[in-house]
């Protein structure tokens, strides 16, 4: 079937159409692609961003030969733009408005406007409304880098796809003619901006079935991170696996086995909680200063109460300094570093103790004499 039998009868004019498109890159690189008529269809969706049914159809238009255009891509340099869309050669401007190529990454573009119908609505619908229809048209076109030995960084290729519009848009009353106003308008309005078309989703089940959707996920489950991070890495170094950390004490109550201490004995710091299975600890190199470290709240109760018989105040928890030996006796944090017998002796002896006074000679110096003396006058 011939690309134009649905065609309408008012419509005929489209068939014998060439679309031209002027384009420049800040005013050199000049391109004009040309289009013929391709079809016509009934399905004017794509021409509206939210999709919705347009009036009077689409013409459908394709690019006489497969051209391909260089421009030039960097971050402060001006992207091409879209000046002018003419037919047959004609110098009137069927658009009001210009729109901006877009090159930043690869892929398909589209680029959509609209324009106000200068024909009546009664000749375009044959309804007697008074406002006017609007009329649509898209560009499709597609950028690459540039390959080749004349090839230079930042170039890229623009290759016109198709172009849609409303049939009303390219009649020859709803050109304007290329005048100072007219060029100084488009120049004041904004301009449009080009969108890349997304690609679909490629994992997306195509199946039928759902069962068979449901069986094969649209992405991978994301990986659990079993690789040690500084975290990990620091919980497998032996000074932590030597103290008894809460975590591993948990894990380790959890897993309900019974843990042996190295020296043969079941016992951490000499004593364990009733009715639990004691914990292991392993004898870590023994430290120059001292450590503290801290106990859980219920053992911590029954070391000190057992040991020292000290009972902790309004319900905090005991802190307990513990040597580096495990059956060591467990000491309250509140334990005085001296002894106050040992502290009054200190500061008894620093009281008795007399002051050596050291022997200051006193220097007294001369006054300068004066600068201007006065000379005695000769009689």
């Amino acid at each position: 079937m011939s690309p134009h039998a649905e065609l309408p009868r008012n419509l005929g004019w489209l068939r014998d159409t060439v679309v031209e498109i002027l384009i420049d890159q800040e005013g050199f690189r000049s391109i004009t692609p040309t289009f013929r008529f391709a079809g016509y269809s009934t399905n004017t969706r794509s021409l509206d961003s939210s999709k919705k049914v347009i009036e009077g159809g689409a013409a459908q238009f394709v690019p006489i030969s497969r051209q391909t255009f260089n421009f030039h891509y960097a971050p402060f340099d001006g992207q091409p733009v879209l000046r002018r869309i003419s037919i047959n050669g004609s110098p009137r401007d069927h658009v009001s408005r210009q729109a901006t190529i877009c090159l930043k990454s690869n892929g398909v573009y589209i680029v959509r406007g609209s324009e106000t119908s200068i024909i009546p609505a009664k000749e375009v619908s044959g309804d007697s409304s008074t406002e006017a229809p609007k009329l649509r048209w898209k560009l499709d076109y597609f950028v690459d880098d540039r390959r080749g030995s004349g090839r230079r960084e930042g170039e890229k290729t623009f290759t016109p796809l198709t172009f849609s519009c409303s049939p009303l848009l390219l009649h020859p009353l709803q050109g304007k003619k290329i005048r100072l106003m007219h060029v100084m308008k488009k120049n004041v309005v904004t301009k449009l901006v080009a969108e890349k078309m997304e690609l679909p989703n490629a994992t997306s089940c195509r199946s039928p079935s759902p069962l068979l959707c449901e069986a094969a996920p649209s992405s991978p489950p994301p990986l659990t991170r079993t690789d040690p991070s500084r975290a990990h890495l620091w919980n497998l170094h032996r000074r932590f696996q030597s103290h008894g950390h809460p975590s591993r004490l948990e894990r380790s109550e959890s897993s309900g086995a019974k843990a042996s201490s190295p020296l043969g004995s079941n016992r951490m710091d000499g004593t364990y909680n009733r009715g639990q299975q004691p914990v292991s600890q392993r004898h870590r190199r023994a430290s120059s200063a001292g450590e503290i470290c801290v106990t859980d709240l219920n053992q911590g109760y029954q070391i000190v109460d057992e040991k020292k018989g000290v009972k902790a105040r309004n319900g905090d928890p005991v802190f307990v300094l513990s040597s580096n030996r495990l059956d060591s006796p467990a000491i309250p944090y509140d334990r005085h570093i001296l002894p106050p017998s040992k502290l009054s002796e200190l500061l008894e002896n620093i009281e008795n103790a007399k002051p050596m006074l050291q022997k200051v000679e006193v220097s007294t110096s001369l006054s300068p004499a004066p600068r201007n003396p006065k000379v005695p006058a000769l009689k």
